[in-house]
């Protein structure tokens, strides 16, 4: 955070949804001042019931904070955005993106703070200087330094892969009914994690695995799959749907 020593300093929070609300509604708890602002009017109002202070614009929002936060979408959404905030944002403020988006798009990101000079700043090279981790404390119970932009941590990927040993799709979210009366299969369906996030995601990573010339036609296959099932039955489903689908094309009975 930007040059304001020990105090809490004003959050700009751009991206009020299903994942932003619940983060700002932790900051203001917290005790941060927060200036909000979203697209959507119902999720604005949601979130200023919750403490935060709504902004009529994404510039107004950034003018007078010390961090800027985004959750949003996808990369095009963040890249465009920047085009707005950058220009707005005061000298010294941090700049915290945690949507879920492609290397490439984060990098871009991250360049264009840079390029604006020392009026912003972003990424795991100015963590000495700005520490997140005040803000971090309270959406998020561990928190761990992070590297330069662009780059994935190992620890994350050794603890999913552990992870999946112990099948969590069965025991968590078995696709269909019956086993685990929690699941959305027990729901009809009803996300739970949406299938078009689930092909957003897959999206995302079968870029990255084309960007670094890797085989991965398992992979591939699957977000082609989902791509499809989110675009047609899928779309107000849950991602454990495709299941159905998959059952419907074997002649088998859903």
């Amino acid at each position: 955070m930007s040059g304001a020593g020990g105090a809490r300093g004003t959050v700009a929070f751009i991206g009020l949804g299903h994942m932003g609300g619940p983060m700002v509604a932790n900051l203001v708890e917290a005790g941060h001042r927060v200036r909000g602002h979203d697209l959507v009017p119902e999720a604005l109002a949601a979130a200023a019931r919750a403490g935060v202070e709504p902004a009529g614009s994404a510039a107004e929002a950034v003018a007078d904070a010390d961090t800027v936060i985004t959750m949003l979408p996808a990369g095009r959404h963040v890249l465009d955005l920047y085009a707005t905030l950058l220009p707005a944002a005061r000298p010294g403020t941090l700049f915290v993106d945690c949507s879920t988006i492609d290397v490439a798009d984060a990098r871009t990101a991250h360049e264009r703070a840079v390029a604006a000079g020392p009026r912003c700043r972003t990424g795991g090279e100015d963590l000495q200087q700005h520490d997140p981790r005040r803000l971090h404390d309270r959406r998020e119970r561990g928190v761990r330094p992070r590297r330069a932009t662009g780059t994935v941590p190992p620890g994350p990927v050794r603890r999913r892969v552990h992870g999946s040993g112990q099948c969590w799709a069965l025991s968590v979210n078995c696709p269909v009914p019956g086993p685990v009366p929690t699941s959305p299969a027990d729901r009809d369906y009803r996300p739970g994690f949406a299938a078009a996030l689930m092909a957003k995601d897959l999206k995302l990573a079968a870029d990255a695995v084309k960007a670094g010339g890797v085989h991965a036609e398992l992979g591939l296959r699957a977000a082609e799959l989902y791509a499809q099932y989110a675009e047609r039955v899928g779309a107000a489903e849950d991602f454990s749907g495709i299941v159905r689908t998959i059952r419907e094309q074997s002649g088998e009975r859903a």
